[in-house]
């Protein structure tokens, strides 16, 4: 079962900072990967970790810097 919503989960080394997205609309293929997501949103994927999650908080915390 696929879920309804989906979240990606970015750890920015670079400025240290936490980021939530909403990606249930985003259509990911070929032609756009993940890491083109992170470009897009000014992250450098050699200076991050991210994770991709159906948990709309993690560890009871809702709402870090999102985008």
């Amino acid at each position: 079962m696929i879920p309804e919503n989906m979240y990606m989960w970015v750890l920015d080394f670079e400025d240290g900072t936490v980021h939530k997205y909403d990606v249930s609309e985003v259509f990911w293929d070929d032609d756009y990967q993940h890491e083109d997501f992170l470009s897009d949103n000014g992250h450098r994927s050699n200076d991050c970790e991210w994770m991709l999650t159906p948990a709309f908080d993690y560890n009871g915390v809702a709402n870090p810097i999102t985008s």
